[in-house]
């Protein structure tokens, strides 16, 4: 972590509750972008991502600090999230015929000393001109160490929060039902067996 991060986090929970600072914009993933040129997608659009009903969509608590998204809302963070590596492998066009949009359906993140669990699904809908090709649903998960000390746990929850997004868009990109409606190359087993 960076010397101003630290010294932000160690502030605001010195202060007692306040929002660590907000979740950077997305970022392209080098590991996405090799998925998305490997499976040789069509050009797509991004729709837009909203919240299940009663989903936490502009903060989550982490110990005595919270975690907010760049824009105001996890949801169209994920949407974000897929167009920021859609771009980066040239694969996003506004006016494309194929289109994903979808719901958040959970999203959750906890940081007890020991070890820490960060939670994320969504319900991918892919449209080609206006006509549904597959709803589907899909979540992804990630542990870790928790350090007794709060503000090296904030910070590491926060960051491995983050990169569950670039993790779930790596999820629908590698799904076999995805590949199969929008037409791209499918999953090839890895060499040491069934993934």
């Amino acid at each position: 972590m960076t010397v101003a991060r630290l010294a932000a986090l160690a502030a605001a929970v010195a202060l007692g509750g306040c929002a660590i600072p907000r979740m950077p914009a997305p970022q392209p993933s080098i590991a996405v972008i090799d998925r998305i040129g490997a499976a040789r997608l069509p050009a797509m659009a991004v729709g837009s991502f909203t919240a299940a009903p009663g989903l936490s969509d502009k903060a989550l608590g982490i110990r005595v600090s919270q975690v907010r998204p760049e824009g105001g809302s996890f949801a169209a963070y994920l949407g974000e999230t897929l167009k920021a590596q859609l771009a980066a492998a040239g694969k996003l066009d506004a006016t494309a015929p194929i289109a994903i949009g979808g719901t958040l359906t959970e999203s959750d993140v906890g940081a007890p000393i020991g070890e820490a669990r960060g939670r994320l699904g969504a319900e991918f809908v892919v449209t080609r001109d206006g006509r549904e090709l597959l709803r589907k649903r899909l979540r992804v998960e990630r542990r870790w160490g928790s350090s007794y000390f709060g503000v090296i746990a904030i910070d590491k929850a926060d960051r491995m929060y983050t990169a569950l997004y670039a993790d779930l868009v790596g999820t629908l990109i590698d799904d076999p039902d995805f590949r199969a409606a929008v037409g791209a190359v499918p999953l090839q087993p890895s060499r040491g067996g069934a993934r």
